[in-house]
C-alpha cells in the first residue's frame, strides 16, 4: 500500500473534529475497509467508498490518533455500520438524498420521540445491541410524495428492532411531513447479516 493510499483526505464534514482522539479508541480507515470488504468489493474499493463518504460528511471521525505519526482519523465502530448501510443503498442505485437521509437517521435521535436515548446514536444503539446478543435489527427508507402543490418527492428513513414475540418494534420513526404526503415505495435491509459480516474474524471469507 502506498503512502497516498494510507493518507487520510481532509475531512469534508460539517462537525468539528478534535485534533487528537483523547482516549485513542476507534478504528482507522484501513481497519474499517477490511471490515467492509466482501466478494466483489475488495479493501481498495471499500477504502475509496469509506473516504468518499467521509468527504461527503456522512461518516464522522471521532478524532485523530496521537500515537501514529501519520495522524490517521479514528472512527467509532458504529461508523462501519453506517458505511455498510450507505454502500448497500448505493449498490441499489440510491445516491444523493437517500444517502444523506440515511446518515441523518443513523447519526442522531429525535429527542421528542426518544427523550432518553439508549445510546449516543441510533447506529451505536444497533451496534451495541447486536454485540450484547440482541437481534432483529432493520433499516428502512421510504419515498413520500406530496399529493398537493408540486408533487415533490422526499425520503425518510428509520432504524428498528422487531420483537417476534410481542410483534412490536422499537427505534426511530419516519419523519412525519403531514397529511398531504403519501408513501410511494420502501427500501429495506436486515442489519443482523451486516453486523455479522463487519464483526467477523477478518481472516474469514
Amino acid at each position: 500500500m502506498t503512502s497516498n493510499e494510507t493518507r487520510d483526505p481532509e475531512y469534508g464534514g460539517a462537525l468539528f473534529v478534535p485534533a487528537e482522539a483523547p482516549d485513542e479508541r476507534g478504528v482507522t480507515t484501513e481497519q474499517a475497509a477490511r471490515a467492509l470488504a466482501h466478494a466483489g468489493f475488495d479493501t481498495k474499493q471499500a477504502t475509496a467508498f469509506f473516504r468518499n463518504r467521509l468527504m461527503a460528511g456522512q461518516i464522522k471521525p471521532s478524532g485523530r490518533s496521537k500515537t501514529d505519526k501519520r495522524k490517521p482519523y479514528l472512527f467509532r465502530a458504529e461508523q462501519i455500520l453506517v458505511a455498510a448501510i450507505l454502500h448497500r443503498l448505493a449498490e441499489s442505485g440510491l445516491t444523493g438524498d437517500p444517502l444523506q437521509e440515511a446518515h441523518r437517521v443513523l447519526s442522531s435521535w429525535n429527542k421528542d420521540e426518544v427523550p432518553n436515548p439508549p445510546a449516543p446514536t441510533p447506529a451505536s444503539w444497533v451496534f451495541r445491541g447486536y454485540l450484547e446478543g440482541h437481534r432483529n435489527f432493520g433499516f428502512e427508507l421510504i419515498t413520500v410524495r406530496n399529493t398537493q402543490f408540486r408533487g415533490d418527492v422526499k425520503f425518510s428513513a428509520r432504524v428498528r428492532q422487531y420483537n417476534p414475540e410481542t410483534k412490536e418494534s422499537v427505534g426511530t420513526l419516519f419523519l412525519d411531513r403531514g397529511p398531504t404526503w403519501e408513501r410511494r415505495s420502501v427500501w429495506a435491509t436486515d442489519l443482523d447479516p451486516i453486523m455479522a459480516h463487519i464483526t467477523r474474524n477478518k481472516g474469514d471469507h
